[in-house]
């Protein structure tokens, strides 16, 4: 028995016009799918969020414990001008109210570097304590305001000022006061009574002003404040 088997071939002609002209099909789409795309993304509106642009305005603040600022100011400066601050409230400065030798030195010192140093010594012979508040020059400018701190209170008060007005602005001045309340201070009580009256009293004078306070407050009760 004879079986025959016959194989059937199928030729497919390829025309070269044919293949360019679905090549160039392709790329058209392609392309105008890329304009499209690009379209999209020049007509899709920014969104901008103005709270933003108004926190730019705002000074980068810290809060720091010196224990004793005049051996590390070299450290202290450079870690203002590093993370970029503006404002370094600083407490336990260890400055004494009777050198004033040593109050000039680190404010000189500090000026070379665009900082200003206004400060509160402790005003009796006790080892430690003392506030600061030091500000970078490069944004803001701090005026020391002559408040009459009781005795035995470590509280320095200024009043900082932007150098430019930008219309995001969000302050034209802004009262800060460093404070130091010592552990288990039994002059809480009046160093509350100094903060509010005084921060009262200058919101009177300056009622647009805002106002920050800060440092180691320690067992100090904020709530009243």
């Amino acid at each position: 028995c004879t079986h025959t088997h016959t194989h059937t071939h199928t030729t497919v002609e390829l025309n070269s016009q044919d293949i360019e002209g679905d090549f160039a099909e392709v790329q058209r789409r392609q392309g105008s799918k890329q304009a499209n795309e690009r379209r999209d993304c020049e007509l899709r509106p920014i969104v901008t969020n103005d709270r933003i642009a108004a926190s730019s305005e705002l000074p980068t603040i810290a809060v720091t414990n010196f224990r004793s600022l005049s051996p590390r100011i070299q450290n202290v400066k450079d870690d203002m001008l590093l993370r970029d601050l503006d404002v370094l409230i600083g407490s336990e400065t260890w400055q004494k109210d009777s050198n004033q030798k040593l109050k000039s030195d680190i404010e000189e010192l500090l000026q070379v570097y665009g900082i200003d140093y206004i400060s509160c010594p402790r005003p009796n012979k006790k080892r430690g304590g003392g506030v600061a508040i030091l500000v970078n020059t490069k944004r803001f400018s701090i005026t020391k305001i002559n408040v009459l701190v009781p005795s035995r209170l470590e509280v320095v008060w200024g009043m900082l000022r932007p150098k430019v007005l930008s219309k995001n602005a969000t302050f034209k001045e802004c009262i800060f006061a460093g404070i130091y309340s010592p552990p288990n201070y039994k002059k809480n009580n009046a160093l509350q009574t100094h903060l509010i009256s005084t921060m009262h009293h200058l919101l009177t004078l300056h009622p647009q002003a805002a106002y920050c306070i800060g440092g180691d407050h320690n067992s100090l009760p904020l709530q009243p404040i």
